[in-house]
């Protein structure tokens, strides 16, 4: 299934950065692995131009499996990078961060459906609204990680 999103470009510009950031910690906190400020800010920043620019000029604003798998290899390429971990570390860090986000996207459809918005389409027009609901509940769930010391994952 692929649909196209409309959002404006700097807006979207904005709340990208939000949420690879918001991944990071994520995975900071729920692993015991923390990376080097420099290569933290070199990884981060390239993730994020890179995502930015696939996205405006490659994927064209559309969402589909392909862009998925896409942003999946790159982030687990991210994680080897930024962490100079092996590839088995890199994959499980992966799997975390999309547990994590498949939760925060299904608590996004749940809400959605709550405010009984009937067509889908407006959602679509409407992509702005939806990401900032994402974003809120991302930043939501690390709240709750940190302030509660919510049980890590070592891994070894």
């Amino acid at each position: 299934m692929s649909f196209k999103f409309i959002i404006n470009p700097v807006t979207y510009a904005l709340m990208l950065s939000l949420e690879v950031l918001g991944m990071y910690l994520i995975v900071r906190l729920l692993t015991y692995i923390k990376a080097d400020k420099k290569r933290w800010y070199i990884a981060t920043i390239l993730l994020y131009i890179f995502i930015l620019i696939m996205d405006i000029f490659v994927f064209k604003y559309h969402k589909s499996t392909g862009r998925s798998l896409v942003l999946l290899s790159l982030f687990i390429v991210y994680f080897k990078f930024m962490f100079e971990i092996p590839w088995l570390k890199a994959a499980k860090q992966l799997l975390i961060l999309f547990v994590v986000l498949l939760m925060a996207d299904l608590s996004v459809l749940l809400l959605v459906r709550g405010l009984s918005i009937d067509s889908l389409e407006w959602l679509y027009g409407n992509f702005a609204f939806m990401y900032a609901i994402y974003l809120g509940i991302l930043y939501l769930y690390i709240a709750i990680i940190s302030i509660m010391n919510i049980e890590r994952f070592k891994i070894n």
